[in-house]
């Protein structure tokens, strides 16, 4: 569930919007642990969405949203900084990421094993997209 709500908060959404998600299952499924990734933070750079969660009473409530909110900004970090290096979107903000990548239109087909992405002809940026996921299921 930590994981699922740190893809969440990457790809920009509340997380009871991806909860039924079949690639974002997949992923939170699939992908190995995030170790010790997190760094000195600047949480706007998710977007006033991971920031205007802190109104809890409570600090530890706070604490722990800003926490994944880090963890979400350095899993986007990490992936522009790898697997986008020497790509035009290699600087690109977290905003850019997510709207040019990872919050598009796409079928998915899923089975008991994996999930297939099936992207529109019209998707500008296709070739881009292959890319980042051949290098991010290469290691």
């Amino acid at each position: 569930m930590l994981r699922q709500r740190v893809h969440a908060l990457a790809l920009g959404y509340d997380h009871d919007t991806l909860r039924g998600d079949p690639v974002v299952q997949d992923r939170v499924r699939s992908r190995p642990a995030l170790g010790e990734l997190l760094d000195a933070v600047p949480v706007r750079a998710l977007g006033r969405a991971a920031a205007d969660r802190t109104s809890s009473t409570k600090w530890w409530s706070n604490q722990y949203r800003l926490l994944l909110a880090g963890l979400a900004y350095t899993l986007l970090e990490t992936m522009r900084r790898t697997a986008l290096r020497g790509t035009g979107l290699a600087r690109s903000q977290c905003r850019s990421l997510r709207l040019r990548l990872l919050c598009i239109g796409a079928a998915v087909t899923r089975n008991t094993r994996t999930a297939t992405v099936r992207l529109s002809s019209a998707c500008p940026d296709q070739a881009l997209f292959r890319l980042l996921v051949q290098r991010l299921t290469a290691g």
